[in-house]
């Protein structure tokens, strides 16, 4: 039998076995060959929609496909559920050419498998042949694409059968699939930094000497030796903690050839290069002899480098885990109650409530549904209380009676709620709360992008100016190529960026350890940078600026206040609570008797009624109490408080009000006194609840513009408005406050805040620690400054050096020096920001 000339599979470049001659038709004139059957399936689905060049593209050997079995193609049928549709996909209604209307849906999926931005343009280029799909993007980075396509064209399981033929296993992407990714890539990273750092600290021992001529060198022995050491040390680090910058520059070359555009260039590319370079020559000095080696040079930047990058990543992983956390009340059991008797029928998952079903709600428990309450027979006018604070940030309890509506995101505060649901799942007020933040947070702001366009532009230059250095020198002296090479890794060594990309994430990585002893949570790369320039910082009122929950406003007699507090202790409503509150410290020999309440009797939505020494009292709403007065009505009150009344049945009768309000926080006038005066920012506030307690709360604190009865719409029109000329921080606590935090170039979360808003902030206040917000954005603005002495440092470094070695006056090994003692300095000083001041 003849052999084959070819010895590798052109699919997945496997060596092909002995013998094998699966032939695949490439072109009409050309046959090539594959090592299995499973390449030869892909090779052909390739080929026969025309994908050929996906060949041309690719860079990297790709895993040899399973063959997919018809068994496996029936098992992704349960995507095409219509419950998990609803649940992993957003669906919307588009109007096609003929006028009528079809429903897109649109998912994100983890696809494993992809090797190489060859990977990205065949994946995106094949599902767009697929009729039925609207669009594919591929995230090279993240290994995710968003995919929208129409359901009732091509089953979902149909377009991840098809990924599957193609190489690739794609799965819907959950919260928890991030965050087991995350955790993975957390080890890993942990491992990365302590091999580079190991290595930075053994190769600058070894390097030490070398420098300063603490070695004998006779005969060259022992410096081979410490040379040969170095490269033992470096290797791991350049092989594999370094693996991330080189895999980064490639993407970054790739993107940048195929689009053509050089602000696709990271600061990756330069960084990558020197690496290379550095190791390189050093390796072929250790060998063969020379001036210098920069092995400890290159692990000593890895090792800063990667440690910048831990602390983002891992706040981006507890990120994630509170968008896990927050999935999982989908899992949720609730009371399912018989629609025409309103009795117990069963228990009900979230995820699996359909619209029209009956739901009891008990006392706490979130409102997961846009729903309707019920009446029943037993009580046909009873009322209930539903705290909407997330949601509007009104933070009294509302009153809802049967045929009021409720929202997702509220939660019952005492008496259990039977509610019929209206709208559940991707319909709901929720959901919808969540697109808008979604779509804000897709608009990236333009300083964001003018700074990605000059940091390629920066790159793009090194590159150019190390290019035409060696291009040069070759010419000059063409017969000391060497020379050219050691002039051009000089250039590049000392205007490689180790300084430039150290002077950023050190500065920021201090900086987030410092606010987070503060009591501040950094949870995304731009939020320090980005506070350091805000000059305006909208407030949502409750639970921000106050505490979001009743207190008592006025004095009250002693005797009354602790009558009210002893009866108000049957009742879990925060009045109640507000009046024990109110109560606690104060005693009378009335109560001190040991006399208590009998036959109470708690009336939900209105109040509590009780005997004391044989007299009937009760406290509650004015409706309730009134009936023990011989008056037809109670004085009237201004509307703008929460109040209750105690009655008594005595003679003369007792009747005392007692009004609360939502406390503001100690510290909040202290905290917009330091905004306004230390750091000049022009400090607004936007509310949900009502024009009387916002304009209070506001003239209290010295707020000039105060804004009240806000939607969630509201915020957001306004934060973009302002954002027209001004940089805007949002700090807010409640659901309604989502889309504005995410439009605002910054937004922080209260520690109080909800799961949705911790999840989207860009930052996290710790419980009681409003007062430090001055500190840390005086902080941020440290940050800057010290980020910006740092660039000028290493930019005057190099305007300084750059015509020096162009020059050929500065051997490698000083260069090597230079840098190292540049990159030192950067460190050292971005080093400063561990140090705050406390709040």
């Amino acid at each position: 039998m003849a052999k084959h000339p070819s010895k590798t599979c052109f699919h997945c470049h496997n060596a092909i076995a002995p013998g094998v001659f699966i032939a695949v038709q490439r072109t009409t004139e050309a046959v090539d060959h594959v090592c299995c059957y499973g390449c030869k399936a892909v090779a052909e689905l390739i080929l026969g929609q025309g994908l050929g060049r996906f060949y041309q593209y690719l860079d990297t050997p790709l895993p040899r496909p399973d063959e997919v079995s018809d068994a496996q193609d029936m098992a992704l049928s349960v995507y095409d559920r219509d419950d998990l549709l609803a649940e992993l996909a957003e669906a919307r209604l588009v109007k096609a050419s003929d006028g009528s209307e079809k429903t897109l849906l649109d998912i994100r999926l983890s696809i494993r498998g992809i090797t190489c931005a060859a990977c990205v343009w065949l994946i995106e280029n094949a599902m767009r042949t697929v009729p039925g799909v609207e669009s594919c993007l591929v995230n090279l980075g993240s290994h995710e694409a968003q995919l929208e396509w129409y359901q009732d064209e091509v089953p979902l399981s149909t377009l991840l059968s098809r990924m599957r033929r193609l190489g690739y296993e794609a799965i819907p992407l959950t919260a928890e699939i991030q965050e087991a990714e995350l955790k993975k890539n957390q080890r890993t990273d942990l491992l990365r930094i302590g091999i580079a750092g190991i290595g930075a600290m053994q190769a600058m021992m070894l390097a030490i000497p070398t420098y300063f001529g603490m070695l004998d060198v006779s005969g060259e022995t022992m410096l081979t030796f410490f040379r040969m050491a170095a490269l033992f040390i470096a290797t791991p680090v350049v092989f594999f903690s370094a693996q991330p910058f080189f895999a980064g520059a490639k993407r970054s070359l790739i993107n940048t050839f195929r689009t053509r555009q050089v602000g696709q260039l990271t600061m990756e590319v330069p960084v990558a290069l020197a690496m290379a370079l550095a190791y390189g020559s050093s390796l072929m000095i250790t060998w063969q002899g020379g001036d210098e080696v920069y092995f400890d040079s290159v692990c000593m930047f890895t090792f800063f480098l990667l440690l910048g990058r831990f602390f983002e990543n891992k706040a981006r992983l507890k990120m994630v885990h509170e968008s896990a956390r927050l999935s999982q009340q989908r899992f949720v059991l609730y009371e399912r109650l018989d629609s025409a008797t309103l009795r117990l029928k069963d228990q009900v998952l979230v995820r699996d409530m359909q619209v029209g079903d009956v739901i009891r709600l008990g006392s706490g428990q979130l409102i997961p549904f846009d729903g309707e309450i019920c009446s029943t027979d037993s009580t046909p006018g009873q009322s209930y209380h539903v705290n909407e604070a997330a949601l509007t940030g009104e933070f009294r309890p509302q009153r809802k009676r049967p045929g009021d509506s409720v929202l997702s995101g509220s939660v019952v505060v005492d008496t259990p709620v039977p509610a019929r649901v209206v709208r559940v799942g991707s319909d709901s007020f929720l959901s919808t709360v969540d697109r808008l933040v979604n779509r804000a947070l897709s608009e990236r702001p333009a300083v964001a992008r003018l700074a990605d366009r000059v940091g390629g532009i920066f790159v793009f230059g090194v590159l150019v100016v190390t290019s035409l250095v060696f291009a040069f020198w070759y010419w000059y002296d063409p017969d000391a190529p060497l020379r050219a090479f050691e002039i051009a890794l000089s250039v590049l060594v000392v205007t490689c960026p180790c300084a430039l990309a150290l002077a950023t994430p050190t500065a920021l990585t201090s900086a987030t350890n410092a606010l987070r002893r503060l009591g501040l949570i950094v949870t995304r790369g731009h939020t320090i940078e980005t506070m350091a320039r805000v000059d305006t910082i909208v407030f949502d009122k409750t639970g921000t600026l106050t505490y979001g929950h009743l207190s008592l406003r006025s004095e009250i007699d002693p005797v009354q206040l602790q009558l009210a507090a002893d009866l108000a202790a049957h009742s879990e409503h925060p009045v109640s609570r507000a009046l024990a509150k109110a109560a606690e410290g104060h005693s009378t020999s009335r109560l001190q008797a040991g006399s208590r309440f009998e036959a109470v009797r708690v009336v939900p939505g209105s109040g509590v009624e009780g005997k004391f020494d044989g007299v009937v009292y009760r406290l509650g709403n004015a409706e309730f109490v009134v009936e023990l007065l011989l008056a037809d009505s109670l004085p009237q009150s201004d509307g703008e408080h929460t109040e209750a009344w105690l009655v008594g049945a005595t003679s003369p009768a007792v009747c005392t009000r007692f009004e609360f309000d939502d406390e503001i926080r100690p510290e909040s006038p202290e905290v917009i006194s330091r905004f306004n005066i230390d750091l000049h920012h022009d400090c607004r506030m936007m509310s949900g609840d009502r024009p009387g307690p916002v304009h209070r709360v506001a003239e209290a604190l010295g707020i000039r513009q105060a804004l009240a009865g806000c939607s969630p719409d509201d915020k957001l029109a306004a934060v973009q408005r302002l954002q027209d000329d001004r940089v805007v921080a949002m700090i807010g606590d409640g659901i309604n406050d989502l889309p504005a935090m995410a439009a605002a170039h910054v937004s922080i979360a209260m520690h109080e805040a909800s799961d949705l808003a911790q999840v989207k902030a860009d930052a996290l206040l710790g419980a009681g620690r409003l007062a430090a917000l001055p500190a840390a954005f005086l902080h941020a603005r440290k940050t800057l400054k010290i980020i910006r002495q740092n660039l000028g440092w290493a930019l005057g470094y190099n305007a300084i050096a750059l015509p020096l070695a162009m020059a050929g006056l500065v051997p490698p090994w000083a260069a090597a020096i230079g840098m190292s003692l540049s990159s030192l300095i950067v460190v050292f000083n971005a080093m400063r920001l561990n140090r705050i001041s406390p709040a």
